[in-house]
């Protein structure tokens, strides 16, 4: 793996010239790194995801009534996140955003608040509504007013549940019969599903989904610990990036 080669000399080369700044993510690599390279300064940065937040101050409304986000996965012609990991992508699209669809439009009836889709970035450009999901309103590059304003978050795995956790908003973790052909989707979903307290649940069967208001005390506790581990740095927790770099070269 050629990746593996460049950080191995990359690494060779840094204990014998260390650098002056390592600028890292949150508090677990921080730790890591301080022992790694004590004669570095070591500064810890909030997540990017984090640092939109503090730069971001819209009022965008999107709905005047309550809504809920759908993040998409992928979308018909582009790659699934497993992609990413080098896994296969094994799920048919087009089966997905079928039984995706139908389990929306129940969540819908069911708790009358409509869904908003967020685009995944690798998506088509241009879309306004998209056929697949009931030409519901689509949004791309809105992910973070998108949630910032919504009431939940319906998800397979997406790195944007970041904007979930950092407006405390409540996570519904979701998968299809057409999923189960991936089990590298199945474990992450069950996974992520289960650090945040949350359930993996069958769209295809909402009788299982049960939508709160808000995030539980257990799901806060997650919350917390994942935004303190991953996502906020340890001394600048309300400063975008651009402002900690700034203070401190």
């Amino acid at each position: 793996n050629k990746f593996k080669i460049i950080n191995f000399f990359l690494g060779l080369m840094s204990l014998f010239l260390p650098p002056k700044i390592i600028f890292t993510n949150g508090k677990i690599d921080k730790k890591k790194f301080e022992s790694k390279f004590p004669r570095s300064q070591i500064v810890s940065l909030n997540s990017w995801d984090a640092s939109k937040v503090f730069l971001n101050n819209t009022k965008k409304i999107f709905s005047k009534k309550k809504y809920g986000v759908y993040l998409t996965p992928f979308s018909i012609k582009s790659a699934s996140d497993s992609n990413t990991y080098g896994y296969k992508k094994l799920e048919n699209a087009k089966k997905v955003f079928y039984d995706v669809n139908k389990g929306l439009g129940e969540i819908e009836q069911k708790y009358k608040k409509k869904i908003l889709i967020g685009l995944h970035p690798r998506g088509e450009d241009k879309i306004s509504k998209l056929k697949e999901l009931g030409n519901r309103q689509t949004f791309k590059y809105k992910t973070l007013e998108l949630i910032k304003n919504s009431n939940f978050v319906i998800t397979h795995m997406s790195i944007a549940i970041s904007y979930a956790i950092l407006f405390n908003k409540p996570l519904i973790f979701i998968h299809t019969k057409e999923h189960k052909k991936n089990l590298f989707y199945m474990r992450y979903n069950k996974h992520m599903a289960n650090f945040f307290s949350c359930e993996s649940v069958n769209i295809e069967n909402i009788s299982n989904i049960s939508i709160p208001d808000k995030i539980s005390r257990s799901m806060k506790s997650r919350y917390d610990y994942f935004k303190n581990t991953y996502l906020l740095s340890n001394d600048y927790k309300k400063l975008p990036n651009y402002k900690i770099i700034k203070k401190t070269i």
